[in-house]
């Protein structure tokens, strides 16, 4: 992967993943990034390269596409948020017997709210949250 295509996308994963911006924002950031990168190699030229035109056709135009190449799939877990607005208590999933599917707190039990999460096997307001080691380890095999 060339070296500024590389930055670009690693740029846009960082802010994903570790700021948690949205996916809207992350391929605001892409366009724009593409867009400088565009201004900076044309410029005022009438003829470019074919390196120059291999880069620009190179250039992600999708997050999702884009962070696919970091390959970050990795160890995700999905944790059930209170939807008291005045709360927002996270709760890790509960596995019973080696059973696949995750169960949750049926209420929440902070600031003693009264609201039910609901026994089921999705959370009522789910929180992702990617686990750093595989983030880290993925991005240092990339820059090999």
């Amino acid at each position: 992967m060339n070296p500024v295509i590389q930055a670009i996308v690693f740029t846009m994963v960082a802010l994903q993943i570790i700021s948690k911006v949205a996916r809207s924002g992350c391929h605001f950031v892409l366009e724009m990034m593409g867009y400088v990168v565009r201004l900076a190699l044309l410029g005022s030229q009438d003829h470019i390269s074919p390196q120059t035109q291999k880069l620009l056709s190179d250039l992600p135009v999708d997050p999702e596409t884009a962070a696919k190449q970091f390959h970050l799939d990795g160890k995700n877990t999905i944790y059930a948020t209170c939807p008291n607005p005045s709360c927002h208590q996270t709760y890790k999933p509960i596995y019973h017997d080696g059973c696949p599917i995750a169960e949750y707190p049926g209420h929440c039990t902070h600031k003693r709210a009264v609201i039910s999460l609901a026994r089921v096997s999705l959370p009522a307001q789910p929180n992702e949250d990617s686990d750093m080691l595989d983030i880290t380890l993925s991005l240092n095999y990339l820059s090999l």
